[in-house]
């Protein structure tokens, strides 16, 4: 976990009543001390696990899970205005973090990392921006209208399976569906977000099942 700069500790002044004599032993002040500390313990935990979280969020690729293997010379960064294209046509909102990813794997000429799931011998293939917007043209057509309307495919399995943001019957996250039938309302949910499954290995099971 990240360690917390001694400057987080010098609180403001703001925090203690006016009237707190730290010298004074009656139990009335000794309760205001009790309870000016707590609050400042819980506030030095909460500052901490947003920081830890916030990095592993910004870095997926620096946090990936054990199980997945890649190669980390083909992780390219860039791709700026094939993201900006991606955010203006997408359907859904899209995650923080998972724009935070594509701008670490979206430079010029990246197709995207693939995962290797180890010693299953099944992969997870996650686009690059540039690859999304090709693959959103190449399924937009009129029998999948009213899913593409309501989903953002970011991925596959390099086989018949897709991945998707949306929200389905399990609420919003990271689906999976059959490339030859989009289907929105039967698709089988993988994770709530992006750091859930390449992270945490929230959803991998899921992802390469057959």
């Amino acid at each position: 976990m990240h360690s917390l700069s001694p400057n987080l500790l010098q609180l403001p002044q703001c925090w203690f009543p006016d009237n707190l004599n730290l010298d004074r032993p009656d139990r009335q002040n000794r309760v205001k001390c009790l309870l000016c500390f707590s609050l400042c313990h819980a506030m030095i935990f909460l500052i901490e696990r947003q920081i830890y979280m916030g990095g592993e969020e910004m870095n997926i690729i620096g946090n990936i899970n054990k199980k997945l293997i890649f190669d980390e010379d083909e992780i390219c960064a860039g791709g700026e205005n094939d993201i900006e294209e991606v955010i203006r046509v997408t359907p859904v909102p899209l995650p923080e973090d998972y724009i935070e990813f594509l701008k670490q794997i979206s430079g010029e000429d990246s197709y995207g990392p693939e995962f290797e799931v180890e010693d299953e011998g099944l992969s997870i293939w996650i686009w690059s921006a540039k690859m999304a917007l090709e693959k959103s043209e190449e399924f937009n057509r009129p029998s999948n209208q009213k899913f593409m309307s309501n989903a953002w495919l970011f991925g596959n399995d390099l086989g018949d399976l897709v991945y998707f943001f949306g929200t389905s019957k399990d609420g919003f996250g990271l689906y999976r569906t059959s490339a030859g039938w989009l289907d929105l309302e039967n698709a089988e949910k993988i994770s709530d977000t992006l750091t859930d499954f390449l992270v945490h290995g929230v959803g991998i099971d899921i992802a390469t099942s057959l």
